[in-house]
């Protein structure tokens, strides 16, 4: 690891991809941290090398067993232990639940998630409940957060205290 100026680079050799991701998370939690560049390498050791084929099985029975990703919607496919998500859901969760599904298991070396968002809702009624979300955080401070909706994009502008705050913000939208 390199740090100069609040940018933290992460360098070297990791034994999964839920390793490096959990190293990410960690240095994301360090006050200070401006920026994270992460140029560790998923080097997958003997035990855990799986086929593309094998990583490809699991991937499509770790969405299918999720109850947070909609069935038949989503299609992994895999190349060198890549794992690449394609498909549409309704809601960001979905999407994010799918991309946790596919990164814990052996033999993936990373996650490239495609997954469309087609929301069914109206815009200014997903501005609104976006809102609430946000009032029932702990903290309920949303003064900070400015909520714009066009079509299917949500953007979120303004400034939070930490990356954990943004997680948050996120989340609740």
């Amino acid at each position: 690891m390199i740090v100069k100026d609040g940018i933290v680079t992460l360098t070297g050799r990791v034994a999964s991809l839920a390793e490096r991701y959990a190293a990410e998370l960690a240095v994301q939690r360090v006050a200070g941290v401006k920026a994270l560049a992460v140029e560790a390498a998923v080097g997958i050791s003997g035990d855990l090398q799986r086929s593309d084929t094998d990583i490809a099985r699991a991937a499509d029975h770790s969405l299918a067993w999720n109850v947070l990703v909609p069935d038949g919607r989503i299609t992994p496919t895999v190349e060198h232990g890549w794992v690449m998500l394609t498909g549409e859901v309704e809601w960001e969760y979905q999407s994010r639940a799918a991309d946790v599904a596919v990164r814990n298991l052996p033999g993936v070396t990373g996650v490239t998630n495609l997954i469309k968002v087609k929301p069914r809702l109206d815009p200014i009624d997903v501005e609104k409940r976006i809102g609430e979300a946000l009032m029932r955080r702990p903290g309920g401070d949303t003064h900070q957060v400015r909520i714009q909706v066009d079509g299917a994009v949500v953007e979120l502008s303004g400034q939070v205290h930490s990356w954990a705050e943004r997680r948050a913000v996120q989340s609740a939208a």
